[in-house]
């Protein structure tokens, strides 16, 4: 059973990987909010990290490249959220 779970969440890091790489490959400079890159920059490292690092340090790379992703934008949801995102 281990081995099935590890399996799967080695695919699923490839899979958030290269949703990650897609998104920053679409941004595009002087359109895309320099934050926004920055934010998926770090959590695409945090994934990178869990795929290239033993157990302990991958989990903590995965962890840190989120609360990077969400510490960065936290300054556009002080206000409520952001634009485009509520109607």
């Amino acid at each position: 059973m281990t081995a099935v779970v590890d399996v799967l969440a080695v695919v699923l890091g490839f899979v958030a990987l290269w949703s990650v790489l897609c998104r920053i490959n679409h941004m595009q400079r002087g359109v895309t909010d320099p934050v926004v890159f920055w934010q998926h920059f770090a959590l695409g490292l945090g994934v990178a990290g869990l795929l290239v690092l033993p157990p302990p340090w991958g989990r903590l790379a995965l962890v840190a490249g989120l609360m990077a992703f969400l510490l960065a934008g936290s300054y556009r949801w002080r206000n409520g959220p952001p634009e485009g995102i509520k109607q």
